[in-house]
């Protein structure tokens, strides 16, 4: 019995050591990686089998008042991992029977206009509806939509870029339609929703929607490189695409 528990407490060492030893090695590729690419803030958490086992941020959330960057606090905008909780939400609705993955958009969207294609939130989850991205600088938006569905008008009329159903195109408009159905289906606004049956479900407590013209607390600085220089970033107003790429949060 001695002998068994000596060997699981050595057992129990050499691992930790070993996880030291990595997240050491991990601490030190990113320092020389902020000091290469002079990124203003960044922060990296690591899980293993749900534990965390790294998690430390790096420069400052805000240049200009030195604040630094915390893992636990600092609210980075999440990009297009927005499409991954919306996902959840959408997973509640198809569990609890309130949304059809295989019914006509136009079930849950009426005022999406008839284009001779049927498209089902099936393939719009799987960006095979043939719903266009971003042209040009339309991710730079600067515009306030006070709705899911006012926020649909930047695409909803242009032709379907393929055959729904047959060829892949990523597109992050593609899910702005999904909580537009999301919507429908809850019968409450998608933000609203998600707060409720996904954020605050999971103790989600610094995951949020990035509204550019109200004060969040501790959400991060936005920043460019032009010129060499760390300059502040343009104004951008996500609220055109919350379920693709519209929220902000911890790692």
């Amino acid at each position: 019995m001695k002998r068994s528990i000596l060997i699981l407490l050595s057992s129990v060492l050499l691992f930790s050591l070993q996880v030291a030893a990595q997240t050491s090695k991990a601490d030190e590729l990113v320092k020389a990686f902020v000091t290469e690419t002079k990124v203003p803030g960044l922060s990296i958490s690591i899980s293993q089998k749900g534990k965390l086992v790294f998690s430390k941020g790096y420069g400052f959330e805000d240049l200009e008042k030195q604040t630094p960057v915390d893992p636990s606090k600092t609210k980075f905008r999440i990009g297009s991992v927005s499409k991954t909780v919306t996902a959840a939400g959408l997973a509640q609705l198809y569990e609890a029977g309130k949304i059809d993955l295989d019914a006509p958009i136009e079930t849950y969207v009426p005022s999406w206009p008839a284009k001779g294609e049927t498209i089902t939130l099936r393939m719009l989850a799987g960006h095979l509806a043939g719903i266009r991205h971003y042209k040009g600088l339309e991710f730079m938006s600067n515009k306030k939509y006070e709705t899911v569905t006012e926020g649909l008008d930047i695409f909803m009329n242009d032709p379907y870029i393929n055959n729904p159903g047959t060829e892949y195109a990523y597109s992050s408009y593609g899910w702005n339609l999904i909580s537009a159905a999301m919507e429908t289906a809850a019968n409450e606004d998608f933000l609203s929703f998600m707060q409720t049956d996904v954020f605050n479900a999971l103790d989600m407590e610094n995951t949020e929607a990035d509204h550019a013209d109200r004060k969040i607390d501790r959400r991060t600085k936005f920043y460019q490189f032009r010129n060499g220089k760390v300059i502040d970033a343009p104004y951008v107003d996500n609220s055109y695409k919350w379920a693709g790429g519209g929220f902000v949060g911890t790692t």
